[in-house]
This record gives structure tokens, sequence and C-alpha cells, in this order.
């Protein structure tokens, strides 16, 4: 069974609260990242990570130091509705770990 988290990056927590300063993601963990043995917390943290490295192959034209500072705060909670149909992923990692933009 999959899991779904939705990630949200932007500059600070101010801006988080317009979401035309946020980047969305819909993100799913793999096994590894979101097994029955992971904490909470760090599947929270995977879908961080997972969300932030989709971000940073969206931006290619920034160098990554650049795209760290325009990300200063994060929030990551788990996803419980209908999986919409987003077609390919943003990113899928090495491990399984998938993001789309939402």
């Amino acid at each position: 069974m999959s899991l779904f988290y939705t990630a949200d990056l932007s500059r600070n927590e101010e801006l988080s609260r317009d979401p035309d300063h946020v980047e969305n993601f819909l993100v799913e963990l793999c096994e590894e990242h979101g097994g029955v043995n992971c904490r909470e917390i760090d599947r929270q943290v995977s879908a961080t990570a997972t969300a932030i490295k989709a971000m940073e192959n969206r931006y290619t034209q920034y160098r990554r130091e650049d795209l760290s500072k325009m990300i200063g705060y994060t929030s990551a909670s788990r996803y419980a509705g209908t999986i919409p149909n987003l077609g390919q992923p943003r990113l899928t990692q090495a491990c399984g770990c998938r993001a789309w933009n939402i």
C-alpha cells in the first residue's frame, strides 16, 4: 500500500500562508521511506526531501545553493484524499519515491 504526503515549500512561514508563494507537491513514499518500520516524523522528512529534490529538478537554471536559500519553510503531512490523475511524476528517485507538482 502506497503512502502519499503533501509537501509544501516556501521562503518563510509568513509567505507559506499565500498560495502564490508556495510550491506544493504530492509525494508517494517507497517502502524503504514509508514502510511500517518508519516513524511518522521520518516519513515527513522523506516526503520533504523528495519534494526539495523535485523542485531542484524543476528549476535547473538555479544553482542548488541558491534554491536552498529560497526554501526556508517546509511542511509535510499525510495525504488522505483521493489520489488525482497527475500524469508522469516530476521526479522518480532510485528508491521508488515519486513527486508531482500539485
